[in-house]
């Protein structure tokens, strides 16, 4: 779930987001058949399970996909990035300000006031990190993904019903349902996590993955070798050698799993 940004460390989201003359590829967007979109200009892209959404260059939001509650309807106007959850999609301006749009069941895509450093979109849920690094999640709450626990954190990562976070000493801590084990993180520390529908993954800081929760399929099974960045999806998941290589494992029924060659800047796992 989430997006490309989800699991960048607060200081690199903006940057990443807005890298030009680099591909951030959605994994969805793979799935969904839209090789010919390579071809065009840049796009800093964030997939979900049915829709997917970009900001290009001009720093304007495109969204393509199932737009039955409005998720790939975006506003007008700049972003700095965005995070496209299962039937929603919310963004940061340049202001900081957060917008969201699609469904907005629990208050999912209504976004409280203030600023926000970056936001990741899950299933049911969104959740943003201040510019003061503590957290704030808004939308369902039934299993307390929308409830996160204080102190500071680097990053964010809304998944399916839980949320995970890094913490700025490396340390990961998530909430929320934790029926596969996917809101229970190991020790040590983290660069960067990701949270998927049902399992999690993160980057360790010398570069070797971790993941934990529901691993049919294989998803929670990394190979080895180092990873610049992860990304959770579904039933899937992807990620990026030091090389530029991706990397993905679990369900390929649609090919999700079975990256293009070529070299990438990160990639986003679909639902």
């Amino acid at each position: 779930m989430g997006s490309a940004q989800a699991g960048i460390p607060k200081a690199r989201g903006r940057r990443a987001a807005r890298h030009r003359g680099r591909w951030l590829l959605s994994a969805a967007a793979t799935a969904l058949g839209l090789g010919a979109l390579l071809a065009a200009a840049p796009l800093a892209l964030a997939g979900s399970d049915g829709h997917t959404c970009g900001v290009k260059q001009n720093a304007k939001a495109k969204c393509w996909g199932l737009d039955g509650a409005g998720q790939a309807s975006p506003p007008g106007g700049k972003f700095d990035s965005l995070s496209a959850g299962r039937f929603h999609t919310c963004g940061v301006r340049p202001n900081g300000n957060a917008r969201c749009w699609g469904s907005d069941g629990d208050g999912r895509a209504s976004p409280p006031g203030g600023k926000f450093d970056s936001l990741s979109a899950g299933g049911t849920h969104t959740c943003g990190v201040r510019p003061n690094g503590k957290a704030r999640c808004w939308g369902s709450d039934g299993d307390g993904e929308a409830s996160p626990p204080g102190g500071k954190f680097d990053s964010l990562s809304a998944g399916g019903f839980h949320t995970c976070g890094v913490r700025p000493n490396g340390k990961a801590r998530c909430w929320g349902f934790d029926g596969s084990g996917q809101a229970s993180p190991p020790g040590g520390k983290f660069t960067s996590l990701s949270a998927g529908s049902a399992h999690t993954c993160g980057v360790r800081p010398n570069g070797n993955a971790r993941c934990w929760g529901f691993d049919g399929d294989g998803r929670a099974s990394p190979p080895g070798g180092k990873f610049d960045s992860l990304s959770a999806g579904g039933n899937h998941t992807c990620g990026v050698r030091p090389n530029g290589n991706a990397r993905c494992w679990g369900f390929d029924g649609s090919g999700e799993s079975s990256p293009p060659g070529g070299r990438f800047e990160s990639v986003s796992a679909g639902g």
